[in-house]
């Protein structure tokens, strides 16, 4: 089976300058831009920049997925837009995490399957994802709480038992 990765990131309620989209089009050679969006697939290789990097200094929100059953969902929250005291209970070591980059909270849910999906296309599926963005910073943590149940399933349920949420 071939290796399929695909990148996007998109701007919620702005647009990117002309130097930012001509520094995110310098990133890779595979990559499209757009003032509201990047999109990067590879197949046989691989991105060369850090994609929580990119989200803190140029968009929102970001979308990973590879045929072998990897997902990253991430959102970046400018400090103060989202309660990120309210979201820490949700959290659950490699599944789901925030942390604070540059003078920003990046929330990332990666949930991996090792038995892959097989050839993935998602182009423009990370639109689909943007509101959830909006209903977190308003406090609807319905997403965490469904993102948290399912990390349970991933990993060992003792690890977790003590985590009341």
């Amino acid at each position: 089976m071939s290796e399929y990765q695909y990148f996007e990131w998109q701007t919620a309620g702005r647009l990117l300058t002309e130097a930012e989209q001509s520094a995110v089009n310098r990133l890779s050679s595979h990559i499209e831009v757009s003032p509201s969006q990047a999109v990067v697939t590879y197949a046989f290789g691989d991105f060369k920049h850090d994609p929580k990097k990119v989200l803190a200094q140029y968009f929102d929100a970001h979308l990973y997925m590879a045929n072998w059953g990897s997902r990253r969902l991430m959102f970046r929250f400018p400090n103060g837009l989202a309660d990120s005291k309210a979201m820490e209970p949700y959290c659950l070591k490699e599944f789901i995490s925030l942390k604070t980059v540059r003078d920003c909270q990046i929330l990332a849910i990666e949930l991996d399957e090792e038995e892959g999906v097989g050839w993935v296309e998602a182009k423009g599926l990370l639109s689909s994802f943007t509101h959830l963005r909006e209903d977190l910073a308003r406090g609807d943590y319905r997403l965490l709480y469904l993102a948290w149940l399912k990390a349970i399933t991933l990993t060992n349920p003792l690890e977790v038992a003590d985590r009341p949420v």
